[in-house]
């Protein structure tokens, strides 16, 4: 192994690239999927109106909160399943300057198709920025990525995190495609060993085993299928979808934080929905859905809490 990084991440990109069968020249890469977020994004968005989900992945509403943007976000209801009305969306996006997907959201599950998004990019003013997070996207249906029309599509960007649905959150690794113009000019600018070299070769190895991940993916959706089933009868109400984990009403007469306070006590840690924005108030948390026998000690604990 290498003592220093390869400066041009050339045997990762390279994986990326076959893999995913994407042209090279438009991959650029960066230390995990939050630190693309911020490093790129604020420097393609444009001068007028950021339009996002709600609720959707905190670190989005956050971002353009502290960098002062004008953001119209589109809220989204349990009604709908907390889907989002696609001719809504459409009008809501045509005069934005940047349009921010997470694809599947997050903590939703719900998506939307490539046709979607591809006539969606379409719809918006010229020079307008199309940013589709697909952190979650190998457990949705084939052909949901947009990454090889990023490729081809000026405007188009796709981050890819590796944290997720190859399970490598700890090595900090995710990649960004873009036009080949654009992609060439962020990767210039990208600081150099920013992945270090056991993490380039990790990824590396994880994306040349993609039989081994796509048995993990259906393996997962199964899991939450089955997960959601089991918290529908302890009488929750549960939102599932293209995810590895669940969104769950809390019980009446507490709130998200309180309940997870409670399931805390009991050594269960969820996900409360501070900074995903306003949709789900006090009423939501998303538990994180795991193999069959840690599943059944999840639901014996939930059922000592309600």
């Amino acid at each position: 192994m290498r003592a220093s990084p390869d400066l041009q991440s050339r045997e990762l990109i390279e994986a990326i690239a076959n893999t995913r069968n994407l042209n090279p020249n438009c991959i650029s890469l960066g230390a995990g999927s939050s630190e693309v977020i911020h490093r790129v994004l604020p420097g393609v968005w444009g001068d007028g109106h950021a339009v996002i989900l709600d609720p959707t992945y905190s670190e989005y509403p956050y971002l353009l909160k502290r960098e002062g943007r004008s953001v119209r976000s589109m809220r989204l209801a349990p009604k709908n399943d907390f889907r989002a009305d696609f001719g809504a969306l459409k009008a809501a996006c045509k005069e934005a300057s940047v349009v921010i997907l997470v694809n599947p959201n997050n903590p939703t599950g719900q998506r939307l198709t490539r046709e979607e998004i591809l006539e969606l990019k379409s719809n918006l003013a010229h020079g307008a920025t199309l940013w589709i997070d697909e952190a979650y996207v190998d457990y949705c249906p084939e052909g949901t990525s947009v990454e090889q029309d990023a490729c081809e599509i000026e405007g188009l960007f796709v981050l890819k995190s590796l944290s997720k649905a190859y399970a490598l959150s700890g090595i900090r690794a995710a990649y960004l495609v873009s036009c080949e113009s654009v992609a060439q000019r962020i990767f210039s600018r990208t600081p150099p060993w920013i992945i270090g070299t056991a993490a380039q070769s990790a990824a590396a190895a994880a994306l040349r085993d993609q039989g081994y991940y796509m048995t993990r993916w259906r393996e997962s959706s199964d899991l939450v299928r089955e997960f959601a089933d089991a918290l529908r009868r302890l009488g929750l109400r549960v939102y599932s979808g293209y995810i590895n984990a669940v969104l769950v009403e809390v019980p009446q007469r507490t709130s998200s934080l309180k309940w997870a306070s409670q399931l805390a006590t009991v050594g269960l840690a969820v996900r409360t929905p501070e900074g995903m924005g306003l949709a789900l108030r006090e009423r939501y948390v998303r538990i994180s859905v795991l193999d069959r026998s840690a599943q059944a000690e999840v639901l014996a604990r939930l059922k000592s809490c309600m």
